[in-house]
């Protein structure tokens, strides 16, 4: 794996490390549940990632390789989603932190506009974009590296393209949208 990608991992999981420990002590019972979560995708997908092959080819793989290529494929959408239930969180924070806050800014639509966007329509327009790039250029679920060392193809599977990819922002779209209006 490369070392730039393995850095990125490690800088994302201390991120939410930090998030997680500043929740907990603030008491923020949803908001630590969410870090909580994102520190084991990450912890998950980083195990993964470390422990891939090294300059193999994807047929050259043994079959504990092959198994190990095709998780870190499935965590790297899982990782994704991590990614936006953090800055779902850090929105419906921010939201109802003005809210208490502030009575003036309570019923701003700006703010409500930001909120809905980043709960709901950014989610949703991933969900879009990912559909409509599976069914024109029959996207994989993941392409990790150029040299194809370990470029995870599920040839024909778009039902696991859409599992993986459409799924995990449903999960995050539907209750920000509710809670943001």
């Amino acid at each position: 794996m490369q070392q730039w990608f393995i850095a990125l991992c490690s800088i994302v999981f201390l991120f939410s490390c930090a998030n997680t420990y500043i929740q907990a002590k603030r008491r923020a019972f949803i908001l630590t549940c969410l870090g909580f979560t994102g520190i084991l995708f990450c912890l998950s997908f980083l195990i993964a990632a470390i422990s891939l092959p090294g300059n193999k080819k994807i047929d050259d793989l043994n079959k504990k390789e092959l198994i190990i290529c095709h998780i870190t494929g499935i965590l790297l959408a899982i990782q994704s989603m991590a990614l936006f239930s953090i800055v779902f969180a850090l929105s419906i924070e921010l939201y109802v932190m003005f809210r208490i806050k502030s009575r003036a800014i309570r019923d701003s639509w700006i703010l409500k506009f930001i909120i809905l966007f980043f709960c709901c329509f950014q989610p949703t327009l991933c969900i879009i974009l990912n559909i409509i790039l599976m069914l024109i250029d029959k996207i994989r679920i993941v392409d990790i590296i150029d040299g194809g060392w370990c470029n995870v193809q599920w040839a024909g599977n778009i039902w696991g393209v859409v599992f993986v990819r459409v799924l995990p922002f449903l999960f995050i779209s539907i209750p920000g949208s509710l809670i943001a209006c």
